[in-house]
């Protein structure tokens, strides 16, 4: 686990790609503002980064805003890890299951 501080948006976007194109270990956000931390994580969320982006802390005095990217982030990552199986056409399953039952009644 790697802690990526930055004192600007840019500054820590480009700390986030040098490290996310080095490693995959997890990877914790760490700005040294609100705006900072925001618009990292909407970077982060944009770019596609494969890399596990952890928020460093949460406090008490985090507003609405960054809650709510923070939520939209989480749940952009869940869309990516979790999705819903291909389904294929049922002739293709029958094709398929039949293909089986002949090969296995051979027996040698």
């Amino acid at each position: 686990m790697l802690d990526v501080v930055g004192s600007t948006p840019q500054s820590l976007s480009k700390r986030i790609d040098f490290v996310a194109s080095r490693t995959d270990a997890p990877i914790l956000l760490d700005g040294v503002s609100a705006d900072v931390r925001i618009k990292t994580l909407e970077y982060v969320v944009q770019s596609g980064i494969k890399s596990p982006i952890i928020y460093n802390s949460l406090m008490p005095e985090y507003k609405g805003e960054e809650l709510e990217k923070i939520k939209e982030a989480f749940v952009q990552q869940l869309l990516g890890m979790y999705h819903q199986r291909i389904a294929y056409p049922q002739n293709k399953v029958v094709e398929l299951e039949s293909r089986r039952g002949a090969g296995s009644g051979t027996g040698a």
